[in-house]
């Protein structure tokens, strides 16, 4: 990616190599093993830093066990200034024999603004495996690509604004590792590999099933969201109140119903069912219903909760 900017010359800085170790790679890894990184020198240039990476490749080469490598990457830190290495001037991501796969030369600073990321420098599309380096934890894991960071045109449109823009903070992968439907997770792109293993038939499964879950998603929600308000207007009907019920407007959000002739509130009664509840307990929703009208009902029903700020209940 050929960014420039002033801020990664001006600065008097200094360029730390890293190097992460994989530290159990005889044995089967995925979906995740453990990893280690350490410093393993510092450069005046980039230049003499690429030489310490092609260095530790070669004193890496059959080393004893544990400890193959897994990757390396030189960070650009100012000097004379608070600077955290998690804050870097510009860095470069190298496999481990040594290549460039990856960079980003826009600062960590507010004043930094990052412009997307070309079509040609993406190396991961929605779908794809992934092997995701997190070096807080010590762990590499697998994952799929659920979005990838903002492309160019994207950029502009924010940048462009005058009120906001975007920094290198945004120049991440949306992952998932489940089907959950809420989950998401976000990963700095010189985090994100190609995975460097063999993955097993029953894992590949999994997660293609997940990506395939997660990509027809949004349809289902569609689904689910309307036959749950056909169903929550026909149990209000079958007692005889008038309802309006507004579908969640978001994954996560809440039905919204506004009743009105129920038992006890002459003015009506305003209910917020969220979403999941609808979906997965609607039983115990319409045996609430039945309770309001003052009829038996079998099962477990909810007690209302509130009333909230807005006057609305919460069931």
């Amino acid at each position: 990616m050929e960014y420039a900017n002033h801020h990664t010359t001006s600065l008097a800085s200094v360029f730390d190599v890293w190097a992460t170790y994989d530290l159990n790679w005889r044995r089967p890894h995925y979906p995740s093993y453990d990893v280690q990184t350490q410093k393993v020198g510092t450069a005046f240039s980039l230049e003499v830093a690429e030489r310490i990476v092609r260095e530790t490749v070669r004193l890496t080469e059959g080393a004893p066990l544990p400890g193959r490598l897994h990757s390396l990457r030189v960070v650009q830190i100012p000097v004379g200034r608070h600077a955290p290495e998690w804050a870097p001037l510009s860095e470069y991501l190298y496999d481990r024999d040594g290549r460039l796969l990856d960079r980003r030369t826009v600062p960590w600073d507010c004043d930094s603004v990052f412009p997307g990321r070309k079509e040609e420098d993406l190396r991961f599309r929605p779908g794809d495996l992934c092997e995701v380096l997190d070096t807080v934890r010590g762990r590499a894991y697998l994952a799929f690509v659920v979005d990838v960071p903002p492309s160019v045109e994207q950029a502009s449109k924010v940048n462009d604004g005058g009120f906001i823009h975007l920094e290198a903070g945004d120049d991440i992968y949306t992952i998932k590792t489940d089907a959950s439907d809420i989950s998401r997770d976000y990963v700095d792109s010189l985090r994100i590999f190609e995975p460097m293993h063999r993955i097993a038939p029953r894992t590949e499964r999994r997660l293609r099933q997940a990506w395939n879950d997660c990509r027809t998603f949004p349809a289902r929600m569609k689904i689910a969201d309307t036959t749950a308000a056909a169903r929550l207007t026909d149990a209000a009907e079958e007692f005889g109140w008038q309802a309006v019920v507004a579908k969640p407007s978001y994954e996560g959000d809440t039905f919204f119903l506004s009743l009105e002739g129920v038992p006890g509130f002459p003015d009506g009664l305003d209910l917020r069912i969220p979403q999941r509840k609808a979906w997965d307990h609607m039983d115990r929703v319409l045996a609430t219903f039945r309770r309001l009208a003052g009829k038996p009902a079998d099962g477990r029903g909810y007690r209302l909760k509130g009333p909230a700020a807005d006057e609305s209940y919460l069931l």
